[in-house]
């Protein structure tokens, strides 16, 4: 697979870097994650400039790219440290709703907010994991259950909902992805920020009515299980991003920062760590190129190689984080330094889409089953 970037691409990455460099700023970001996370102008301003519709075909409204595409945007999202939820609230449910004209409109021009309700508690990471269920009742439907750790959530007007319409809890038959209303009668939102700033919400269903118009896909079970592959490989991009700058911060704060008179990016020991930790993000990025060669590989190839990415991305990302912040001392943990900004964002990253022991039990499983 040819990892050239294409002259469109090359024009995302751009964008997306003077985006970051011109409004993203640290005290802007501070000050944005202080009233919540979000903001609906910056989110027009993003949707204006089509990145929402990366992964998207022409013909439904996209630029004809794809998970690359999403790739590359989304490593100069962690790079830039944007704090907007592009990911889980533009990239992600636009993949889910492209057949439905009606719903993406919206979202692509940055009207509506969309987040994907589809994990639980139980789950421990299993996509195909679903307790919260949906019946039929006097020709509606009504819904049961909890999400939990809903990205995106705390900005979301709306919410895609996976339920079990048939079919035990671990089973992909009989997933249903349903359409649901922040504000409606028997739906209790509970928002919240991560550590990182980034918002969040739980979602409980009691006797939630819908009607069958909120039924977007009766057997999405292999539709939210590709989907939540691809989630994961967007966090390995987003990882790389936020690693490689974390870095070059480190090492400009050795360049400047004396002890003993001279300045401590001259001790041995530290350039050692720094080449580890430059070993560690070298590591990372071959897993994720690795992984997207395999996007239109064998299903349960692919799996395996999203796994074993997700697993080193997120050993790489828990090192570099933390030799990043002992590097600065002190200061590293503060609020009012961005590394620490950094490491935090790492942390959630790390734990988004199944975390990396998750991810290295899935490979090892795959072994097993091989053997």
């Amino acid at each position: 697979m040819d990892f050239t970037l294409s002259e469109e691409q090359t024009m995302l990455q751009d964008s997306v870097r003077r985006y970051a460099e011109r409004d993203c700023e640290l005290e802007t970001r501070r000050a944005l994650i202080a009233k919540g996370g979000f903001d609906a102008k910056r989110w027009s301003a993003i949707a204006e400039m089509g990145w929402l519709a990366a992964g998207l075909s022409e013909q439904h409204g996209g630029f004809g790219g794809g998970l690359l595409d999403e790739a590359v945007l989304l490593e100069e999202v962690g790079r830039g440290l944007v704090p907007e939820p592009l990911r889980d609230c533009g990239l992600l449910p636009a993949r889910l709703l492209a057949a439905h004209e009606d719903l993406l409109a919206p979202l692509l021009a940055g009207e509506v907010v969309y987040a994907i309700a589809h994990g639980e508690e139980a789950a421990r990471g299993r996509a195909s994991w679903v307790e919260a269920r949906a019946e039929r009742s006097a020709g509606n439907y009504r819904l049961g259950g909890r999400k939990t750790r809903v990205l995106g959530g705390a900005a979301a007007q709306r919410f895609l909902v996976s339920a079990r319409l048939a079919g035990d809890a671990d089973a992909t038959e009989g997933l249903g992805l349903f359409l649901v209303e922040r504000g409606s009668a028997g739906l209790n939102v509970r928002d919240y920020r991560l550590v990182d700033g980034t918002p969040a919400c739980d979602l409980e269903f009691d006797a939630l009515e819908l009607p069958p118009s909120a039924l977007l896909d009766a057997e999405a079970g292999a539709a939210i299980a590709g989907l939540m592959q691809d989630a994961a490989v967007g966090a390995c991009a987003e990882t790389v991003g936020a690693m490689e700058q974390a870095i070059w911060i480190a090492r400009d704060y050795l360049r400047t920062r004396k002890q003993f008179g001279v300045v401590i990016g001259s001790f041995q020991a530290l350039q050692h760590r720094m080449a580890d930790c430059h070993m560690a993000l070298e590591q990372a990025r071959s897993m994720l190129y690795r992984a997207l060669s395999f996007v239109d590989g064998d299903a349960s190839a692919r799996a395996v190689a999203i796994s074993a990415a997700k697993a080193q991305v997120g050993r790489s990302a828990q090192f570099v984080a933390a030799q990043t912040v002992q590097l600065h001392g002190g200061i590293g943990v503060t609020d009012e330094y961005i590394i620490g900004h950094y490491f935090k964002r790492l942390l959630v990253l790390e734990a988004s889409y199944g975390n990396s022991a998750f991810h290295l039990g899935e490979v090892a499983r795959s072994l097993r089953e091989a053997a």
